[in-house]
């Protein structure tokens, strides 16, 4: 087995206990998603190439060719990837509307990749599929109908609006601290004034507090 092969396979064993979580829908997969869509449209630009934004495509998601164009000959097949290393999994598979599948490869190549000098020269720029790892992480599902992108089976507007959206953090603890604040309610999705004024909540003392007594008696 190449090198390679054996740090993808390294790194799927960390992933599939996750292909076992109950699934849910939060607030906070919408708003990971988000931060995704802006880092994505970062990347774009950087390298250089036109895009529809938002970006929605398939292979717009995809940058490993660009980045990695003589290693990406030799990456895995991503349906065998897709069929044969996920099949035990509860990863939305769907080879034409499922997305889970997608991040978790791009995730996998690019955290093998990450001390490399190909993705040195873009240092300035932020890990580009952590945010969708962190919703497949925390229980989300990623999918796409009708050309929307559904989040844990929350629609994600494509006005253009939201391109720039920043989520100040991406540690479970304030996301727990938005999905609590936001009562559950998956209608009730935060601009960017009020996950700015959120995180400045959380990180006063009282309501970091506040908070974790609530969960401490659950």
């Amino acid at each position: 087995m190449k090198e390679i092969d054996k740090k993808f396979q390294k790194e799927l064993k960390k992933i599939l206990p996750l292909g076992k979580l109950e699934k849910s829908s939060r607030i906070s997969h919408i708003l990971l998603f988000k931060e995704y869509r802006r880092r994505l449209i970062l990347w774009w630009k950087e390298l250089g190439r036109d895009f529809v934004s938002p970006p929605k495509e398939r292979s717009q998601q995809n940058l490993l060719p660009l980045i990695f164009p003589e290693n990406y000959k030799s990456f895995k097949d991503i349906d065998e990837f897709r069929v044969n290393d996920l099949d035990k999994t509860n990863f939305n598979t769907s080879k034409y509307r499922g997305f889970d599948y997608l991040f978790i490869y791009l995730f996998i190549y690019w955290e093998i990749f990450e001390d490399s000098e190909q993705l040195k020269k873009y240092n300035s720029l932020p890990h580009l599929y952590l945010p969708v790892m962190r919703i497949v992480q925390r229980g989300g599902t990623i999918s796409q109908y009708g050309g929307y992108f559904i989040i844990s089976n929350m629609e994600v507007s494509r006005n253009p609006k939201y391109n720039s959206f920043i989520l100040p953090s991406m540690d479970d603890d304030f996301l727990d601290y938005v999905d609590d604040r936001c009562g559950g309610n998956t209608m009730n999705i935060p601009s960017q004034d009020e996950i700015d004024l959120l995180w400045k909540e959380y990180n006063s003392g009282d309501s970091q507090q506040l908070f974790k007594k609530r969960h401490s008696q659950y």
